[in-house]
């Protein structure tokens, strides 16, 4: 048969950096023989390829896998990675002390979503029902622990998703359970909730990076989850001992300016902010800049979002 290149990402890799892995396979491999010399997150793990499973004791061949092909370890690949976003921005929230979380403090943690009106309801009381809530639909999607046998179908939209939720959790009706309310799209005052708007946030910007990546032949979801973590790298704070992995070391502070190191391609050292000292090492900490609400570490990193122009010498 063909010998062909894939890649294999494990379920830690919707949440990590840098966890995908790379092999080399014949097409006429049994797919149980190509991964039992990969460490993966758990035994019995299954796979998939566009939203398909991929049964074991079959060949890469009999499901038309091809070059270049990644076999998923969840069959909604995109919403695992959106949802293990919006949960590291609520972890993020809730490191803050209970009198800092302003509007001032919060809403740079919450990646540009529109949130208007802003939700007032940032207590640990408040946030804990929703990351609840999250952390559950990650676990359905990857059908993790309960719902190792629920087969969630290839969702396309926030829209189809909670579709798929209300068959889990029993429809709307309180009896039932309160998840299908904190993630609704329109709630009884007739606004989209928190979690709406900030899954669909992530959604958009996971959008702009996968037709910029599709064009470079890249990995949309790996570059969505180095930019995400790059950004909450650049809001912590220098002694903050939770840092999430794959981003970049924060080295010092000084004023309104935080300096980071980074790995930022050649082309891209002499980046600097038009409007204020913010450089590919120096990013603008001003909350009143327009760059600091679009992305500064990954315009650094890869360039997606025009914001930046570069100096030729």
């Amino acid at each position: 048969m063909v010998e062909i290149h894939i890649k294999v990402r494990p379920t830690s890799a919707y949440n990590s950096a840098g966890k995908v892995m790379s092999i080399r396979a014949d097409t006429s491999q049994r797919i149980e023989d190509i991964l039992s010399n990969l460490k993966l997150d758990k035994k019995g793990q299954s796979f998939y390829v566009n939203g398909q499973e991929v049964p074991m004791n079959s060949s890469l061949a009999s499901h038309n896998v091809q070059d270049g092909d990644i076999l998923e370890s969840c069959p909604c690949p995109k919403f695992s990675v959106v949802l293990s976003a919006v949960l590291r921005d609520l972890d993020a929230v809730e490191r803050l002390s209970a009198d800092t979380r302003t509007e001032a403090s919060v809403r740079p943690l919450m990646d540009g979503a529109l949130l208007d009106p802003w939700p007032d309801r940032w207590s640990h009381e408040d946030i804990k029902p929703r990351t609840i809530c999250l952390a559950t639909m990650k676990n359905i999607i990857q059908r993790s622990g309960r719902y190792a046998t629920v087969l969630p179908p290839p969702c396309q939209s926030l829209e189809e998703l909670m579709e798929f939720m209300q068959t889990i959790w029993g429809g709307t009706d309180k009896r039932y359970n309160t998840n299908v309310h904190i993630v609704k799209k329109v709630n009884r005052i007739g606004q989209p909730t928190t979690c709406w708007e900030l899954l669909q946030n992530k959604l958009s910007k996971l959008e702009q990076i996968t037709r910029t990546e599709n064009l470079n032949g890249g990995d949309a979801l790996e570059a969505f989850i180095k930019a995400d973590c790059a950004r909450h790298t650049v809001m912590a704070t220098p002694n903050s001992a939770r840092r999430p992995s794959g981003c970049p070391t924060i080295s010092g502070r000084t004023g309104r300016i935080l300096r980071i190191e980074t790995s930022a391609p050649r082309n891209y050292r002499n980046i600097v902010c038009s409007s204020c000292p913010a450089t590919s090492e120096y990013v603008c900490l001003d909350e009143k800049c327009p760059f600091l609400r679009s992305f500064p570490v990954q315009n650094v990193l890869g360039g997606i979002i025009p914001f930046y122009k570069e100096i030729t010498n």
